[in-house]
C-alpha cells in the first residue's frame, strides 16, 4: 500500500512535465464531443438551419472525404509539431544546457497544441465511421457533426500558426532566461515572507542549540530507501504526523538534494519508540526521482540561470552577453530576498510547540550559488567582471540584514581579486577597480542609511 501511494505520488508530480497527458485528456474530451454531436444530429431537425446555411449540407461522399482529408490533414500536421519540438529541445540543450528542457517540457502552450491536433484527428474519425449509405438515403447524415469537425479544423490551422510564433520566441536566449528569472521571482514571492527592517534583524536561533533544549531523547532515524533527487517533502504530512504522535522532526534536506540509499532524511525526538507504520508513512512524505525540478527547489532556479551563463561565457559559445543578462535576472531576485524575511527552520503547532526543524535557506548560500562559479569561470572576462560588480552595487542598495554587507562586500572582494589573476590592459583593470569602489562606497552608504533608520 505504502509502495502504490508513493508510486501515485511521483507521477502526479511528473503530470506536469510530459507531453502525453494534456493530449489525452483532449482525446478523451473529442471522444465525448463526436458523441455528443452525433445524438444531436440524431436528434435535432437542421434542415432549417440548413436552409440557412449555416450547416454543412454535402452528400455522403462529400463528407466522407471532407472528415478523412481532415483527419489525414492533423495527424501529419501533429507529426510535424513533434518534429519541431524535438528540434527545439535538441536546440535548448545544446545552447542553453540539459536542465533547461524541463522548462519546455512543462510549457502548457505546446502541450494545448498536441492535444488539439491530436483531439480533431480522433473527433473526425470517430465521425467519419458512423457515415453509413442507409443514413443517406434517409437524409439522416451528421452535418451538424461535421460542422464542427470543420471548425475544428479552422481552429487547429490557427493554433498551427500560434505555435510556430510560441516555439520562434520560446528557443530565444532572452526569453529563456526571463522565463526562468519570473519563475524566481514567484519562488522568492512564496517562500520569503514580507518584513519590517527591525524583522530583518531578528536572526534565528541556531539549530543546534534548539535541539540541545529538546526535551526528549533521540528516537529515530529516518533513512531513504531508495537513492535520488528530493523533488517533494510533504511538511503538512511530516506536521500531522509530529502532532498526532508528539514528535520533534529535524529533516536533514530540502528538496534538490541528492540523497543516498539509506542515507538519513530525518531525526525524530520522541517520548516513546516510533511504530513501523509510522515509520514507512514518515518515509512517503519524501519523494525522490531521477532529477530535479524547479516546483518546490528554488535553488534549482538559480542553478538554471548559472548554467545558461556559464555556457554562454565558455570558449566554445563566446557570448558574454547572455551571462550579463543572467547576472542582472540573479541579482533582480537576492534584491528581493534582501528586502524579505528569511523564513524559519523553526515550525510550531496551535499550542506553540516545536514540532518541525527544516532547512531554512541563507542570504549567504544563496548569494554563492548565484555568483561564485560566474565569477571563477567569467575572471577572464571584463564585461562579465564590471556587469558581476555592478549588479552586486544594486543588491548593496537594498541590503537591510547586518550580516548581509559582509556577504556583499566578500563577493565583491573576491572578484577584484580573481581579476587581478588575469592579464588585463591597465585601462580595463582601472574600470573594475572603479565599479570595485562603487560597491564598497554604496555598502558604508547603505550601512549608514540602515543604522540612522534602526536609531
Amino acid at each position: 500500500m505504502n509502495s502504490f501511494r508513493y508510486s501515485l505520488r511521483v507521477n502526479l508530480l511528473n503530470l506536469r512535465h510530459n507531453y502525453w497527458f494534456i493530449p489525452l485528456l483532449m482525446m478523451v474530451g473529442a471522444m465525448l464531443l463526436a458523441s455528443i454531436m452525433l445524438e444531436l444530429d440524431r436528434r435535432i431537425n437542421t434542415k432549417t438551419l440548413e436552409a440557412l446555411g449555416l450547416f454543412y449540407d454535402g452528400d455522403i461522399d462529400g463528407e466522407r472525404l471532407l472528415l478523412a482529408t481532415i483527419a489525414g490533414s492533423m495527424i501529419t500536421v501533429a507529426g510535424v509539431v513533434f518534429s519541431i519540438v524535438m528540434v527545439a529541445l535538441s536546440f535548448t540543450s545544446t545552447q542553453s544546457g540539459p536542465r533547461l528542457l524541463i522548462n519546455f517540457m512543462r510549457d502548457r502552450g505546446t502541450q494545448i497544441v498536441l492535444g488539439v491536433f491530436t483531439a480533431t484527428f480522433i473527433y473526425s474519425l470517430l465521425v467519419l465511421r458512423t457515415i453509413r449509405a442507409a443514413d443517406s438515403e434517409n437524409g439522416n447524415l451528421p452535418h451538424l457533426s461535421v460542422t464542427v469537425g470543420i471548425v475544428l479544423a479552422v481552429l487547429s490551422f490557427g493554433v498551427l500558426i500560434y505555435f510556430i510564433h510560441h516555439t520562434a520566441e520560446a528557443i530565444q536566449i532572452p526569453n529563456l532566461i526571463a522565463r526562468v528569472g519570473s519563475d524566481l521571482h514567484e519562488a522568492v514571492h512564496a517562500n520569503f515572507p514580507q518584513a519590517t527592517a527591525s524583522e530583518l534583524n531578528s536572526p534565528y536561533p541556531a539549530i543546534e542549540q534548539t535541539i540541545a533544549e529538546l526535551p526528549y531523547p533521540l528516537t529515530e532515524l529516518i533513512k531513504s530507501p531508495r537513492s535520488g533527487y528530493l523533488r517533494l517533502i510533504d511538511f503538512g504530512m511530516l506536521a500531522e504526523i509530529a502532532i498526532s504522535h508528539n514528535y520533534v522532526i529535524w529533516v536533514r534536506h530540502h528538496p534538490g538534494d541528492f540523497v543516498s540509499a539509506g542515507g538519513t532524511l530525518a531525526k525524530i525526538w520522541s517520548e516513546k519508540p516510533i511504530e513501523a507504520t509510522t515509520k514507512a508513512d514518515l518515509e512517503i512524505a519524501f519523494v525522490t526521482d531521477t532529477h530535479r525540478s524547479p516546483d518546490y527547489d528554488m535553488e534549482f532556479l538559480f542553478n538554471e540561470l548559472v548554467e545558461v551563463g556559464l555556457r554562454a561565457i565558455s570558449p566554445a559559445i563566446n557570448d558574454p552577453f547572455t551571462a550579463m543578462s543572467c547576472l542582472d535576472w540573479l541579482g533582480a531576485a537576492l534584491c528581493q530576498i534582501a528586502e524579505r524575511q528569511l523564513p524559519s527552520p523553526y515550525h510550531y503547532d496551535e499550542n506553540g510547540i516545536l514540532r518541525l526543524i527544516c532547512y531554512a535557506p541563507s542570504f549567504k548560500g544563496l548569494m554563492d550559488d548565484a555568483f561564485n562559479q560566474l565569477r571563477q569561470y567569467g575572471q577572464s572576462s571584463v564585461a562579465v567582471t564590471i556587469r558581476l560588480l555592478e549588479t552586486l552595487q544594486t543588491i548593496a542598495e537594498r541590503l537591510y540584514r547586518i550580516e548581509d554587507f559582509e556577504v556583499v562586500k566578500r563577493h565583491a572582494s573576491m572578484t577584484l581579486h580573481g581579476s587581478t589573476l588575469t592579464p588585463l590592459e591597465a585601462t580595463d583593470r582601472e574600470d573594475i577597480e572603479s565599479a570595485y569602489q562603487a560597491v564598497i562606497d554604496t555598502l558604508e552608504q547603505r550601512k549608514t542609511l540602515v543604522g540612522s533608520a534602526e536609531a
